[in-house]
């Protein structure tokens, strides 16, 4: 019965998977917390509640796609100043990271998790940009930002674990490559939640 709905209804399809990917998320999350206690880490601590965070975005998105009352056009502008706000919460972690924070490897069992569930964000963040460019819907536009950002800083504490797993840089090397990757993932998570606020205000008519 459920197979036969997910074949022939779209949006229950799509709500199914939007609920799905937002579950793992949260378990994502709570793995890079378990870990980060366990290894003594700031930054998976940090970027554990990052997730987290994203998360809770993500499932109020969802809702206003059940819900769809007239504050839906709202959620853009409400988005996109939470992603300003945590890609200032983002730079501290990066450089608090880079000042406290000893790099430990990490066994390569959970390095390939962490590089598939991160290849997962990845091609969701793709998925979600194609359908918010074909709808144009405002709820859409903030999953799409959301798993961008997501994706983004996954990318970013996968690069932090396969450097000191694997590899034969430099320490000094390493902490200045994650530095640097840091700062160009905290300045797209500004440039999406600008862009959501942008996209929340209608353009005026010449």
């Amino acid at each position: 019965m459920i197979l036969q709905r997910l074949k022939q209804d779209r949006q229950f399809r799509d709500n199914a998977i939007s609920v799905s990917t937002a579950v793992w998320n949260i378990a994502y999350a709570l793995g890079n917390l378990t870990l980060g206690w366990e290894q003594e880490s700031f930054w998976f601590q940090a970027v554990g509640a990052y997730f987290l965070v994203l998360s809770v975005m993500r499932i109020g998105c969802l809702n206003a796609l059940r819900v769809r009352t007239g504050k839906v056009k709202y959620i853009g502008r409400f988005i996109g100043v939470l992603l300003i706000l945590l890609c200032l919460v983002l730079a501290g972690s990066v450089v608090l990271s880079h000042l406290l924070d000893v790099n430990t490897p990490i066994h390569p069992i959970i390095m390939i998790g962490i590089a598939t569930f991160t290849t997962a964000k990845t091609t969701l963040a793709v998925i979600n940009a194609v359908k918010a460019h074909k709808t144009g819907d405002p709820v859409w536009t903030a999953l799409r930002n959301i798993s961008c950002v997501d994706a983004a800083v996954s990318i970013l504490s996968m690069q932090r674990s396969m450097l000191v797993s694997f590899g034969n840089m430099l320490p000094e090397h390493i902490q200045l490559m994650n530095l640097l990757t840091g700062m160009g993932v905290c300045v797209a998570v500004f440039a999406f939640g600008v862009a959501l606020l942008r996209h929340g205000y209608p353009k005026k008519r010449k």
